[in-house]
């Protein structure tokens, strides 16, 4: 039968043509098709929208322009609209962080770890979104600092959010307290600028450089009493119960 064809094709007694309504019409077939040229423009367009992550409304008119100007394409969707699907973009984290605000403080969570920390006065006074975004800020400050490229994800309601809501609402400790500023000043003044603060937090830090109790945004190490104080031009303010052991350092 093949052959028959083939022949008939030769002799002109089938035709395969393209009419003006822009369809390959086989009569051999009997079956209607895209020209080359349109079937590119699709494939083209489709690159285009996959590849970008916007586009302009006039150019992605133009493109169902083209795909309903392909209209036997239409019945492909009549009868795979019901089975066909994409796979979700998968990503895989290598940490996954946690993070909520109050108005008292802020929280954040990565596996078993936990970082919070509390407002200054000027933040209290900013909407809460604001302080959101903070606290998202803080966290992949402390958890992040040697990634280059971090995804967030808002989940707060979740169970799995409940750690950094509760670090975010703790009650300030003693160990918190600092000292007035006009205080600060008059030593500075006498003994001179040090350069590191070793009992801090983000939110009390006399130096730009600061050790703090624990995990912290800005910190630059952890726990003043693992460090080596000798070479330190150092500011200490420590919290009273920890008094007696900062002079058994000096």
């Amino acid at each position: 039968m093949a052959e028959e064809i083939d022949n008939l094709l030769k002799i002109g007694a089938v035709q395969r043509c393209e009419p003006v309504t822009g369809f390959i019409l086989n009569s051999v077939k009997m079956s209607i098709e895209l020209p080359p040229e349109k079937r590119e423009r699709i494939v083209a367009w489709s690159d285009y929208f996959l590849t970008n992550r916007s586009c302009k409304i006039r150019e992605f008119a133009r493109f169902i322009g083209i795909l309903i100007a392909a209209c036997p394409a239409v019945n492909w969707w009549n009868t795979n609209i019901n089975k066909v699907f994409n796979d979700l973009k998968k990503d895989n984290f290598d940490l996954e962080i946690y993070t909520d605000a109050s108005f008292s403080g802020w929280g954040a969570t990565c596996k078993e770890e936990k970082a919070y920390g509390w407002w200054m006065a000027s933040d209290r006074e900013k909407h809460i979104n604001i302080l959101e975004l903070k606290a998202i800020f803080h966290g992949l400050r402390c958890f992040c600092k040697t990634f280059e490229k971090c995804q967030h994800t808002n989940t707060n309601g979740s169970a799995d959010n409940k750690g950094a809501d509760q670090a975010s609402r703790m009650l300030l400790p003693d160990t918190k307290w600092s000292l007035a500023q006009q205080a600060f000043d008059q030593i500075t003044r006498t003994f001179g600028v040090p350069e590191i603060d070793l009992f801090a937090s983000l939110a009390n830090n006399k130096c730009d450089r600061y050790v703090s109790w624990q995990r912290d945004p800005g910190v630059e190490a952890v726990d003043a009493f693992t460090l080596s104080w000798q070479d330190l031009i150092f500011y200490a303010f420590p919290p009273f119960c920890l008094i007696l052991r900062v002079f058994d350092v000096l």
